[in-house]
């Protein structure tokens, strides 16, 4: 499941609501625009917690968009590190019932990428 929140906290209940009404609920969500683009203030990731699900996120500081991957419990996940991360991108390797790795990347482009003439 997808979504884009534009601040993450004033929704997280109704997001609460609707998976809770769900017959089968996802195995991943991923939001992106967790932080308000007019927002000055951290955010607080125990405020973002949704039961049954892992929390993997690119919270750091004020100023950024972020994205977040929730991941069923039932699933075995691990967030992926690199070591020159792009600051609003989560990458989760979640390994299947068949012993195979899955690798789910979220990444928002908040930045205009400048290309030089070809």
């Amino acid at each position: 499941m997808y979504t884009n929140a534009d601040f993450l906290s004033d929704k997280i209940g109704d997001l609460n609501c609707f998976i809770k009404s769900l017959l089968f609920k996802p195995n991943v969500i991923a939001i992106t625009e967790v932080n308000s683009k007019n927002s000055n203030t951290n955010l607080n990731i125990s405020k973002l917690n949704l039961i049954g699900y892992n929390i993997f996120h690119s919270i750091e500081s004020q100023g950024h968009r972020e994205v977040i991957i929730y991941v069923s419990s039932d699933l075995d996940c691990q967030q992926v590190y690199f070591s020159d991360p792009y600051k609003d991108s989560v990458v989760v390797k979640i390994k299947l019932s068949n012993g195979q790795l899955l690798y789910i990347a979220h990444i928002i482009c908040t930045e205009v990428l400048h290309l030089g003439k070809m």
